[in-house]
């Protein structure tokens, strides 16, 4: 599986007929889970405050865990979301998930901030160019709206406030 790169056996295998054992369903869980690529998040870092208009540093450290990369250059973005969970602006980040090879991974950008100070949430997606939604989930158990992996809770603040 390693030396192959496999994303994917099919289109038909044992483990899909009911009378297998147990122990050889697990084993081909096991094989499915390590196939393709699985992205987690390791690491997050961005200030829980930010400053209105200006631009604020993120960084995101994660792993593919599986055996191959992403093959399609499928865009990665960070979206502003509100209380609602509804999307105020979203930013298509200079990534390619394709460089996401197996390992460790990261991301570091800057990205606007709202005009508008409030209570944000920031979210992390990677967009299936056809459906012009988030369609690929992390392999992590985090807070998620509408398919936007939610990397923390900001507050936006104006300019010349003491933070």
């Amino acid at each position: 599986l390693k030396r192959s790169h496999f994303s994917w056996i099919g289109p038909y295998g044992p483990a899909l007929d009911a009378r297998v054992s147990q122990e050889h369903q697990a084993r081909s869980d096991v094989l499915v889970r390590k196939m393709g690529y699985q992205f987690r998040l390791l690491e997050i870092r961005l200030s829980k405050q930010v400053v209105a208009d200006k631009d604020a540093s993120v960084v995101i450290q994660g792993i593919n865990e599986g055996v191959a990369p992403f093959y399609y250059p499928w865009p990665v973005k960070l979206a502003w979301l509100d209380g609602q969970g509804n999307r105020i602006s979203e930013i298509k980040l200079q990534e390619d998930i394709r460089k996401w090879l197996p390992g460790i991974f990261e991301l570091k950008v800057s990205v606007p901030v709202p005009p508008k100070s409030g209570f944000y949430q920031l979210g992390l997606a990677v967009i299936d160019p056809w459906t012009k939604k988030p369609a690929i989930r992390f392999a992590n158990k985090m807070t998620s709206r509408n398919g936007w992996v939610i990397l923390g809770n900001i507050a936006v603040i104006p300019e010349g406030i003491n933070r």
